[in-house]
């Protein structure tokens, strides 16, 4: 079983059109058609590992079912058959993406979230540490909404290491050394970026971050419609990309550490799997909204 933890988000669409502008300023004038709901953040990881067919078990941490965010989220994953345990917390309330769009056109986008206080993560831990012989995979969705801090991160990771099992993270804080212990990190080009304040050249950016993250085997990071960078400690090598018109790239890079890390638990060789995670979100980007595939697509 693979266990994602991380934070949990809610992403809503709003579909409308519109004929004519707003009388009070030159902006189109919006009707409503239809609102959607999909699971995003950690809980769109676990969403994928499920649609794929394989077991998971979803950790993360909510304000109890006070907020009608909240409700929905909880009811998203009882539709889609998600195991999970979500610790109660009134200082942890998950953020609410919503996405507007005018024609089929995406237009705006607003966010609704607030600082998070994880004071849960004890209990959750306790909860992992207990479980820990049936999870073959730690994949850690962190959104930099409050569900980890440093320590805790280490804490966790540390446990999978103690237990000789992968450890696979996708990066949102941009301190150089926050992920360290992590088997495998992957950021998207402008989050590998973000590690960095200095001009220095692509090379010396992942020179660098192997050197203040003394523990990490494997670097990959993805760059949109180009190149897959991949590194270990001593080579940097790339994996060719095909460039296509996406649709929608929202929750791409979800698919992508969800793919790759069902292709590792399978025994699949790291590059093989990597192989697979572009495939697969090649295929997703290439959908509307919050997307994810089934076994028999790739």
């Amino acid at each position: 079983m693979i266990l994602v933890v991380g934070d949990l988000i809610l992403d809503q669409i709003i579909l409308s059109k519109s004929n004519k502008k707003s009388p009070e300023a030159p902006v189109p004038l919006l009707i409503p058609i239809k609102k959607k709901y999909f699971l995003g953040g950690a809980a769109n990881v676990a969403n994928n590992i499920k649609k794929f067919g394989e077991n998971v078990m979803l950790v993360g941490v909510s304000d109890p079912n006070i907020f009608k965010s909240t409700v929905i989220l909880q009811k998203l994953l009882k539709k889609n058959h998600i195991n999970n345990k979500i610790f109660k917390s009134k200082n942890f309330t998950p953020p609410l993406k919503t996405r507007v769009f005018n024609n089929n056109k995406m237009i705006y986008r607003v966010d609704y979230e607030k600082k998070n206080n994880n004071d849960q993560f004890n209990k959750m831990f306790n909860f992992i540490k207990k479980n820990i012989n049936k999870f073959n995979l730690l994949i850690v969705s962190d959104y930099n909404k409050g569900t980890f801090k440093k320590n805790t991160y280490k804490k966790l990771v540390n446990l999978f290491k103690k237990n000789n099992k992968i450890t696979i993270c996708n990066p949102k804080k941009n301190n150089i050394s926050y992920y360290n212990g992590c088997d495998i990190i992957v950021p998207n080009e402008k989050e590998f970026h973000s590690f960095f304040s200095k001009n220095m050249s692509l090379n010396k950016k992942i020179k660098s971050y192997f050197k203040y993250n003394t523990m990490l085997k494997y670097l990959i990071i993805t760059r949109g419609s180009k190149n897959v960078i991949f590194s270990t400690r001593n080579k940097i090598s790339q994996f060719k990309v095909k460039k296509i018109n996406p649709s929608d790239v929202t929750g791409a890079s979800d698919t992508f550490i969800s793919i790759l890390g069902i292709f590792l638990k399978k025994k699949y060789s790291l590059k093989k799997s990597i192989f697979k995670a572009i495939a697969a979100s090649r295929i997703v980007i290439q959908r509307k909204y919050t997307s994810f595939l089934k076994k028999n697509e790739i």
